[in-house]
């Protein structure tokens, strides 16, 4: 994400304390300590460059959204 400039990181600043500041648990709480974390391994770094693909309106029309919803409605409704 940081390649692509979908997320900037401020000087002084690790990609791990804006994730800390970014995700909550179901209580509120900010997540943290993810200063000892790596990067993802090229499978998942895959994974998560096709998610991020599906959100990047350059990369996604807003028809393939669509017929991704359907999609993932049927799977979840078990229809």
């Amino acid at each position: 994400m940081v390649e692509r400039r979908i997320v900037e990181i401020p000087e002084g600043m690790t990609i791990w304390t804006i994730t800390e500041n970014h995700f909550s648990d179901y209580r509120g709480n900010f997540c943290g300590d993810y200063r000892c974390q790596h990067a993802p391994a090229e499978a998942r770094k895959s994974a998560i460059e096709k998610l991020i693909d599906i959100l990047d309106p350059q990369k996604t029309s807003a028809a393939a959204l669509d017929e991704l919803a359907k999609k993932l409605s049927v799977s979840f409704s078990g229809r």
